[in-house]
């Protein structure tokens, strides 16, 4: 599953979260979506708890997201065996700002 808060943000400056999978075709699909009004731990919590209740409690088995420590928190809290892994483009922009060319 693919998290992602950088996505989008509505005209009142709330972040749009989608999640995002993969079907046995290998195709992407919606599995949900919030607007939070804060990216903090707490709201992260409870947006993964609310997600995971509409799943039925299957978490998923890996998630990639953005370099954010509230959010990474929060999957700490929500999905404790949910294997977590940061976003290979995130990776490389923050490479090329600390680093430079």
């Amino acid at each position: 599953m693919i998290f992602d808060t950088t996505y989008l943000s509505n005209r009142y400056g709330m972040p749009f979260a989608p999640f995002v999978g993969v079907n046995h075709h290998g195709q992407s699909i919606l599995l949900g979506a919030g607007l939070i009004s804060s990216e903090n731990t707490e709201t992260f919590v409870w947006l993964f708890d609310t997600w995971l209740k509409c799943m039925d409690g299957r978490a998923p088995k890996a998630i990639i997201t953005e370099q954010d420590r509230a959010m990474k928190n929060a999957i700490a809290i929500v999905f404790p065996n949910t294997r977590h892994r940061y976003c290979l483009w995130h990776i490389m922009r923050k490479l090329l700002e600390k680093l430079g060319s």
